[in-house]
Order: structure tokens, then C-alpha cells, then sequence
């Protein structure tokens, strides 16, 4: 967010010319990492900016990531529309 601030009030750059990405670290599994309201948070602060924002999350989550055996890193999804209320 911080860098969102910098680029509109310090560097002047359109808001047009940014979008904001929030990757939940989490996914769709147990709250570990995430904070329950940062994705409520990144969306409250995107409207008040007026720009859009896009989530992602790797399949699984970091539950899976860390207890996976035998096995690659799992997929990437990214949220295909701007501000979907889940991907």
C-alpha cells in the first residue's frame, strides 16, 4: 500500500497506469500467515484509491506447501476479473 502512495502522490504516476496484486499466502486453507482482515483490508483500500485489485493464491496454500512429500509446488491461480469477490 505504502508503494501504491509513493507512485500516486510522490512519483505522479496516473492511477490509471496501476493495479494493485495481493497474493494470500494462505489460499483456501487454515488461517497460518494471512491476517483474517487483510483481503478485506487490500479491498477497502483499493476502492478508496479508486484502483483495481487482483488476488491470488497457490493451490493448497502454505499448509500444503509445507507438508507436501514427493511432490512439485503446486499451481498458481490468479484471479481472472478485477475485484472478483473470490477467485
Amino acid at each position: 500500500m505504502a508503494l501504491a502512495l509513493y507512485l500516486i502522490y510522490v512519483q505522479k504516476i496516473p492511477k490509471e497506469q496501476i493495479e494493485l496484486h495481493h497474493h494470500e499466502v494462505d489460499g483456501k486453507g487454515p488461517d497460518i500467515f494471512d491476517w483474517a482482515y487483510t483481503t478485506s483490508y487490500c479491498r477497502a483500500f483499493a476502492k478508496a484509491m479508486g484502483l483495481p485489485i487482483y488476488f491470488s493464491y497457490r493451490e493448497g496454500g502454505i499448509w500444503r506447501e509445507m507438508y507436501r512429500k514427493n511432490e512439485g509446488l503446486q499451481d498458481v491461480l490468479y484471479q481472472d476479473e478485477v475485484d472478483a469477490t473470490r477467485i
